[in-house]
């Protein structure tokens, strides 16, 4: 029953804002580097969209959580993905009992 948030990339790879970017091939990456990638991902994300609309608040549903970019104000918040601790798992928060 431990509650604690984490990056959706782990917690939610079925959301359809995760599905769409491939998984590296080692199946055996660490969790390290899972949240590097993932991190990689929203980074590459978040510079598309200053060079595309500068100075400009965006909003992005980003493999690392939920991103609000400011950038006239140079601010970026990021809300996370929350989980629970069950049978030795991780699942989303929302999910079942």
């Amino acid at each position: 029953g431990l509650r604690v948030v984490d990056l959706p990339w782990l917690i939610r790879p079925d959301n359809p804002a995760v599905m769409v970017y491939p998984r590296p091939v080692d199946s055996e990456q660490s969790l390290t580097m899972s949240r590097l990638y993932a991190l990689g991902i929203d980074a590459f994300l978040v510079a598309r969209e200053l060079g595309l609309r500068p100075g400009s608040p965006f909003i992005i549903d980003g493999v690392t959580g939920h991103l609000e970019v400011d950038a006239g104000n140079q601010r970026l918040q990021r809300r996370e993905a929350m989980a629970v601790y069950r049978d030795g798992n991780f699942e989303p928060a929302d999910a079942g009992p």
